[in-house]
């Protein structure tokens, strides 16, 4: 995948019940399409599938999801 399918996000994202911002935007991968929902509050970053009926919830402290960020930023994810 390339960097710029990492893109933007839009500037305007919903909110679900649960306070995850949900946006439009999503990434093929694979021929599947990939969309998450993000959650800051009380300095952690829960995310989850979209698509996931039961809401698995991942959580990741800031400095986690900074680094993964950086990684992102840096594409040390591709092969």
């Amino acid at each position: 995948m390339s960097k710029k399918a990492y893109g933007r996000l839009p500037l305007e994202a919903r909110v679900d019940e649960d306070g995850f911002a949900v946006s439009s935007a999503t990434i093929i991968t694979n021929q599947r399409l990939t969309c998450v929902a993000v959650k800051i509050a009380g300095g952690q970053v829960q995310v989850r599938d979209t698509k996931d009926p039961h809401k698995t919830t991942l959580t990741f402290s800031s400095e986690e999801w900074q680094s993964f960020v950086t990684g992102v930023k840096n594409d040390e994810f591709n092969s």
